[in-house]
């Protein structure tokens, strides 16, 4: 059902003088849900409980009918029953509110219901009033005001609006149009502040604000300003050309005309500073254009060691790495201290945004800021362009791009003799001379020998964690968190990008709490501020999932079966055909992980992969899921039948996750298969081998 409120409508609710609340109340809706009353905090139990307290306070101030209260909750497939289930929940909902110091703040009228609160207690209605009045100090040219202003509205902003609803219909419009009206109000709040504060304090931000909402061309346009303001030129042309090769290479757009004319200023002021000059002339050294990390590189010393070495005597280096394992940033920071040994410096393109692999060479080019001519092929003007120069080239995030990148590449090595690749990617390039270097997850400590925190603190994963937690709460961690945060570098694998997600929730959840949500890791870990793709486990896991073929894809999904890791000959009880190959390409793709045990190989998913795997094997087609848990319990039954025959090496060494997991479906199975026989195995094989700590999990 649409929204059918007119801006004039809302306009005279936002006008609305706030009427003295009945009680003292708040309704929080952007962040998780929270409704506070005289007695503390409404417990509200549920989804559906949530979200029609939710609608209701988007609506402040009206009356929401039956009918579009149904729409938002159910969206257009409603149940036959959803007016009782309102109802219901209406009910429930009210004593909440009354065991809070709320009673008969949920109206009925006349065929809806209404919150009978002052619209000030909402904190989306106080957001949008900050808005107005900085709207309206911008018009009276008080841009310090203006900044003010939004800067007290967004600072209303927990993480992203209505995160714990779900919200259908004229509701998600509404939650949309908050977003939006978050991000328009930031690039406001910005502008305003360049104009009335300068330009320091905004360079970090606006840099942070570029990589979570790179196709936002205001905000490229602020910071290129921000630069130029600082006195930073070169810095600021070359943010220019990163602009551009992500608008191109995402949206097929030059620049529009106020980022140009800008761009026209910073050159003239350039051309003054420096004095005469051809005209046609391009610049000898191009500025880096690096980004400038926010934060601090923590437990990379032996990576960054290496990479800087190996580049002196390799013309190509590949970092490769499963996503989240801090691969751009360990790419930035070798680029940052090597920048200096090159007469042309360093470049960093992001390839991210590009999505057609013939895209790559024009996203370079513009990002080097070389003149291209109408027409004219990228890979020649790249060549042409670089062919006298002595540059390092950070191509990142190529693995969706891999072919162009592999293309580009070998043409740029073979006509610039000086310039040297270093490229970020979950798949190595393939290309001749190229040497890889993975990049593996941070050491973790052991939860059942590490639980003082001397002890975790030796590990680097925990080190990161506490460090991403002190910049958001200024809060070190405690005696008391050490077991629990040791369990959380352990249950995230020691993944950067899991651990800083984790610790994203620091402000709203104990480190504790962190740990006992491990399991729920894909929905509850996320940061609404950081690039698409990192911005929760699940969108970097999506990006991988994408890069594999629809085989691939299956074969994943049914590794989540596997606990504790699995042989080749386990993965064939699988997957028999070609099944070597099959896993060789999802290691190369660093979906899954290798390891030599003695003179064996044994592979395994992280565990954050693992819970996305079995994710995608639940939805899958019915009975593939039954099917690969059904032949992985036979697999390690045969072999625990095997092992009555054997008196040396023991079949299951390393297998008793996997046993557990088999018993485990085994056991969940109707009576007369083969639970009662497996179970006669595995405890002649317990007995036999004295694992009797396997025997009682």
């Amino acid at each position: 059902m649409a929204d059918s409120t007119s801006d004039s409508t809302r306009a005279r609710r936002l006008r609305r003088p706030s009427a003295p609340s009945r009680a003292k109340a708040a309704v929080r809706l952007l962040g998780p849900l929270e409704v506070l009353g005289p007695a503390g905090r409404v417990p509200l139990v549920g989804m559906r409980q949530r979200t029609l307290i939710a609608l209701l306070a988007l609506r402040i101030g009206e009356i929401v009918t039956y009918e579009r209260l149904v729409d938002g909750l159910w969206g257009e497939d409603p149940p036959l029953t959803a007016l009782a289930s309102l109802r219901s929940h209406v009910a429930r909902v009210r004593r909440a509110l009354a065991d809070a110091g709320l009673p008969e703040v949920l109206a009925t009228r006349g065929r809806g219901y209404s919150l009978d609160l002052a619209p000030g207690a909402v904190d989306a209605w106080r957001f949008e009033w900050h808005v107005g009045a900085a709207r309206r100090a911008s018009a009276r040219a008080e841009p310090a005001r203006a900044a003010e202003e939004l800067s007290r509205g967004l600072a209303l902003w927990r993480a992203e609006v209505l995160v714990d609803c779900q919200v259908w219909g004229w509701g998600d419009g509404e939650a949309a149009r908050l977003r939006e009206l978050r991000i328009s109000a930031t690039e406001d709040r910005w502008a305003a502040g360049l104009r009335s504060a300068g330009p320091v304090e905004a360079i970090g931000e606006l840099e942070r604000l570029v990589g979570a909402h790179p196709l936002r061309e205001r905000l490229w346009e602020l910071l290129v300003e921000a630069l130029h303001l600082a006195g930073r030129h070169g810095e600021a042309l070359a943010v220019y050309h990163r602009a551009r090769a992500v608008l191109a290479g995402e949206l097929g757009v030059e620049p529009g005309a106020a980022m140009r004319r800008l761009h026209a200023v910073i050159l003239a002021d350039n051309a003054r500073q420096a004095g005469p000059s051809t005209a046609g002339d391009v610049p000898r050294r191009p500025a880096s254009g690096l980004p400038v990390p926010l934060t601090e590189l923590i437990g990379r010393e032996s990576e960054l060691g290496e990479a800087i070495t190996v580049l002196g005597s390799h013309r190509l280096i590949t970092l490769t790495g499963a996503g989240g394992c801090g691969k751009t940033r360990l790419g930035i920071a070798v680029a940052s201290q090597m920048a200096g040994d090159f007469a042309d410096g360093a470049c960093f393109v992001d390839l991210a945004p590009v999505k057609d692999p013939h895209m790559a060479a024009a996203a370079v080019v513009a990002s080097l800021g070389l003149p291209e001519p109408p027409g004219s092929d990228p890979g020649r003007t790249l060549a042409l362009g670089l062919r006298d120069r002595e540059l390092l080239l950070v191509l990142d995030n190529c693995e969706h791009v891999r072919e162009g990148c592999r293309s580009l590449v070998i043409r740029l090595l073979s006509a610039c003799a000086k310039v040297r690749v270093l490229a970020t990617t979950r798949i190595r390039l393939d290309v001749p001379g190229e040497l890889v270097r993975h990049i593996p997850p941070l050491p973790v400590p052991d939860p059942s020998r590490h639980d003082t925190l001397a002890q975790v603190m030796t590990f680097a994963s925990a080190r990161l964690f506490q460090a991403r937690v002190w910049e958001r709460t200024g809060a070190r961690i405690t005696e008391a968190d050490a077991p629990a945060l040791a369990r959380v570098c352990a249950g995230l694998d020691g993944l950067p990008l899991a651990l800083e997600l984790a610790a994203a929730r620091k402000p709203m959840l104990t480190v504790p709490e962190i740990a006992d949500r491990l399991g729920d890791r894909l929905r509850v870990f996320r940061d609404d501020a950081a690039t698409p793709r990192h911005r929760s486990l699940r969108a970097t896991l999506d990006w991988s999932h994408e890069l594999l073929s629809d085989s691939e894809q299956a074969l994943f999904r049914r590794l989540a079966v596997f606990a504790g890791g699995f042989t080749l000959d386990a993965a064939q009880a699988l997957w028999p055909e070609e099944t070597l190959a099959m896993l060789g390409a999802l290691v190369d793709k660093s979906v899954v992980m290798t390891e030599q045990h003695g003179v064996c190989s044994r592979y395994r998913l992280l565990e954050t992969a693992r819970a996305y795997a079995a994710e995608r094997l639940a939805r899958a087609v019915p009975g593939e899921e039954a099917e690969a848990r059904g032949a992985h319990a036979d697999y390690f039954l045969h072999l625990a039948e095997a092992d009555r025959h054997r008196d040396g090496t023991d079949l299951l060494a390393g297998e008793h996750d996997n046993l557990r997991a088999a018993m485990s479906w085994l056991s969940a199975q109707p009576p007369g298969g083969a639970g009662p026989r497996s179970g006669v195995a595995l405890r002649e094989y317990l007995d036999r081998r004295g694992h009797h700590r396997a025997r009682g999990a």
